[in-house]
């Protein structure tokens, strides 16, 4: 778009700018990728989008001869690498074999991609506890699906209604071995209750 002024917004503004992207996924507006589909952009055009952060991820990777499964992994691989919280992985390497299995090392790890979580084959894998961590079954009931599967325990990574909730450094001794699904509440309940024990119990003494 040459060095036209952008504006990341959506409604008209009274600054008089002439060009406007929006920043995400758009239902009406025009789509475009860079490297994928920048050429089709045609300078009468006022406003476009340029999609979404995962869009652009998942387009960028699709223009070359991927399979979606792969595209996946690959991406699976790079975040785990790069974690911008937890630094960059430096044990061993990580690599893709296929669009099941990644290598830690000389170590394999399998990748599922499944919808329902009752046909996980947590049994044939012996994987006896499951952390749930993408946000979708973070009930004790939709939790307790993947128990079908052949796992022993669900571990929550989520604040819930229903479900024991343990933090350590503050309750995690009132865990008993007879639950199976249990909840290791959210991050900001992780920071926050470690901290405010630490706080109050000097103040239930004074």
């Amino acid at each position: 778009m040459g060095n036209k002024a952008i504006g990341a917004c959506t409604m008209p503004t009274p600054g008089g700018t002439k060009k406007r992207i929006i920043s995400a996924f758009s239902k009406d507006a025009p789509m475009f990728v860079f490297s994928v589909s920048e050429k089709d952009y045609k300078p009468d055009l006022d406003i476009v989008s340029n999609a979404s952060y995962i869009t652009n991820f998942f387009a960028q990777l699709a223009k070359f001869d991927y399979g979606c499964d792969l595209i996946i992994v690959s991406i699976q691989t790079y975040m785990f690498k790069y974690d911008s919280v937890h630094d960059q992985w430096k044990h061993h390497g990580v690599k893709v074999k296929d669009s099941k299995t990644l290598f830690f090392g000389e170590k394999v790890t399998i990748v599922f991609g499944i919808r329902n979580s009752e046909e996980f084959p947590w049994g044939e894998t012996k994987a006896e506890y499951v952390v749930e961590s993408i946000g979708v079954f973070t009930n004790k009931d939709k939790a307790a699906t993947h128990l079908k599967g052949g796992t022993k325990k669900m571990i929550i990574s989520a604040r819930n209604k229903d479900a024991p909730m343990f933090v350590f450094g503050v309750n995690e001794r009132d865990c008993k071995p007879d639950l199976d699904v249990v909840s290791k509440a959210s991050c900001t309940t992780n920071y926050l209750a470690s901290l405010a024990k630490v706080i109050m119990i000097p103040l239930l003494f004074v």
